[in-house]
């Protein structure tokens, strides 16, 4: 689920009482867990709880294309590689 700014809406008026849990799950078209998990997290970390927990980091499948640059060791220096 994207935690657009309606479902901060929503979910901050859960928190502070304005409405249910059960209507904030209806209006929000997610489960009573889901929602308890997101006003748990917004209690304790605040606003930040509507942030991805990977931003701002590298993805662990980035290829450093400057590692192997100008050793030379291309394809076909690698023993068991395919070549022609």
């Amino acid at each position: 689920m994207v935690w657009d700014a309606h479902a901060r809406q929503v979910v901050q008026e859960a928190v502070e009482g304005k409405i249910n849990r059960f209507r904030a799950s209806a209006r929000l078209n997610v489960s009573l867990r889901t929602v308890q998990r997101k006003m748990k997290e917004y209690r304790e970390r605040g606003e930040e709880c509507f942030e991805h927990g990977n931003k701002g980091k590298a993805p662990s499948s980035k290829v450093d294309l400057d590692a192997g640059a100008g050793t030379g060791a291309g394809p076909a220096a690698r023993p068991g590689a395919l070549g022609p």
